[in-house]
């Protein structure tokens, strides 16, 4: 599994290119396993549907077991009558649940979470996708921050590997990581409208994923890896998003790209 923070960035004129690019330097921890590919619910976006294709299609030419398309609107629902779930445990400092309710199959498989980047109107992130999948009781007395519940959920399926679909001036870009924390940090900042670290820390989910030890617990954990070649726009945009999760721009970039919403 990649190192806690560690996020990569791939770009180009082809979308499937820079998700085979991604999948080679974030690969499975255990590509005997099965994997499912976990999407928002419909309807999907034509992006999403072809970074979910080339998942597929990679496993198939490496032999690895088939790997099956999940998404969450007939996810936890349907399976739930469908097929067996497990009850979950969540970590020590969850205090809005004591355990979740997840698909048993999810349980000894590969999880990639398949989202949008960002996008006009969406207010749930990578880990509200993750989530999606999971159910459970709220405790009677709740100490949190209620939009920290997406947190608590997904831990019940972490690890997960997260791979972040849009499009910057037309150019398909493609975040990936395994890192839960990195992944909200990264799509809050392409979501956001202000070029301070502080506003994509204090998240709610943010806060809470670290501190149910999910991920990344600073901005020193962190760090970006952009692969391939990348254009001045996308280049720059990258830093924008350095900068808004804390991290200094790359050397010589500028960090003045104004992010719009990408599209997926």
């Amino acid at each position: 599994m990649a190192e806690t923070g560690r996020i990569v960035v791939a770009a180009g004129d082809r979308l499937a290119d820079s998700v085979e690019t991604l999948l080679t330097a974030l690969p499975s921890p255990n590509p005997e396993r099965p994997a499912w590919v976990l999407v928002p619910s419909r309807p999907l976006g034509l992006d999403i549907r072809r970074a979910a294709s080339v998942i597929r299609r990679r496993a198939e030419r490496e032999g690895s077991p088939p790997v099956r398309h999940l998404p969450a609107a007939s996810g936890l629902f349907g399976l739930l009558v469908t097929t067996d779930t497990a009850d979950v445990t969540l970590p020590p400092g969850a205090e809005r649940f004591a355990a979740a309710t997840v698909p048993a199959r999810l349980l000894h498989a590969d999880r990639i979470v398949v989202t949008p980047l960002s996008g006009p109107g969406r207010r749930k992130g990578p880990l509200a996708a993750l989530a999606a999948f999971a159910t459970a009781r709220q405790r009677w007395a709740v100490r949190t921050s209620p939009d920290g519940a997406d947190a608590e959920l997904a831990a019940a399926l972490c690890p997960a590997r997260f791979v972040l679909v849009g499009r910057i001036d037309g150019v398909p870009v493609v975040v990936a990581t395994a890192d839960p924390v990195a992944a909200e940090l990264v799509w809050k900042a392409a979501d956001s409208r202000s070029r301070e670290s502080i506003v994509a820390w204090q998240a709610a989910t943010v806060q809470r994923a670290s501190e149910l030890g999910l991920g990344a617990r600073a901005a020193s954990d962190l760090s970006i890896l952009d692969v391939g070649q990348l254009s001045p726009a996308v280049r720059s945009w990258v830093d924008v998003i350095r900068v808004r999760i804390g991290l200094p721009p790359a050397a010589g970039g500028s960090a003045r790209h104004t992010v719009g919403d990408p599209h997926s």
